[in-house]
């Protein structure tokens, strides 16, 4: 069969982009038999000027970083795109205008497993974008999910273990028990599951881990970029 074309905006970061590479070969892999392989182009972007428009404000600067990425993923041959970061799904809507191909989105993905499970209200862990922006809330409250997150310190902290130390590829126990509690602290505040709303988090958590099952994103969003191609 035909495999279609997925070209990857990545590098956001290359920690993740990696995950990304491998679980979508994985799994159209194992689809296929023999040695069948997934058909990607990645467009891995340098972080540094994207983090310094989320840290600015400028959204639609970053959004149209990405939007040059993706029209040259079109130029090669991509059908179809994906962000592999969730904060940067904030210009989501912003590079599909501008691009005429399908984008996989990850809050479709993520939302559709925590719905699927019989689940309503879950804690969402990720960057203080995605923990303060009511943007990233109101995402999975129109597909009739509730979020709660962590806040003050612990937030600030969750933050800066995913900057400082997991875009690195660098896995601290300490950060990984710190993680554990501040979902056992949501667990009691009545969440049903906990999503890893950063595409790094899964070097620290995955499901098993908690009381509650844990809905990982990067590896939600690769099942379903894998499912595309697919057909």
């Amino acid at each position: 069969m035909a495999l279609r074309t997925l070209g990857i905006l990545g590098g956001m970061s290359w920690v993740s982009t990696v995950q990304y590479y491998r679980m979508i070969n994985e799994q159209v892999g194992a689809a296929l038999g023999r040695q069948h392989s997934a058909s990607l182009l990645v467009m891995s972007q340098d972080f540094q000027p994207i983090v310094d428009a989320q840290s600015a404000g400028r959204w639609e600067q970053a959004g149209d970083m990405l939007t040059a990425q993706a029209r040259s993923l079109k130029a090669g041959g991509a059908q179809g795109w994906l962000i592999a970061s969730n904060t940067m799904h904030k210009v989501f809507d912003h590079i599909a205008a501008a691009v005429d191909l399908p984008g996989l989105n990850i809050f479709d993905a993520t939302a559709s497993a925590i719905v699927a499970r019989g689940i309503s209200r879950v804690a969402l862990l990720g960057t203080r974008y995605t923990m303060v922006d009511p943007f990233f809330r109101q995402q999975y409250s129109q597909r009739g999910v509730e979020v709660l997150t962590p806040e003050g310190s612990a937030a600030e902290r969750v933050n800066s273990i995913i900057f400082h130390e997991l875009i690195h590829n660098r896995v601290k126990p300490e950060s990984r028990e710190f993680y554990r509690q501040v979902c056992s602290d949501l667990e009691k505040k009545g969440v049903q599951g906990v999503v890893l709303g950063c595409t790094e988090i899964s070097l620290l958590l995955a499901d098993g881990d908690l009381m509650v099952p844990v809905f990982d994103t990067t590896a939600l969003h690769a099942a379903a970029a894998a499912a595309w191609q697919l057909g």
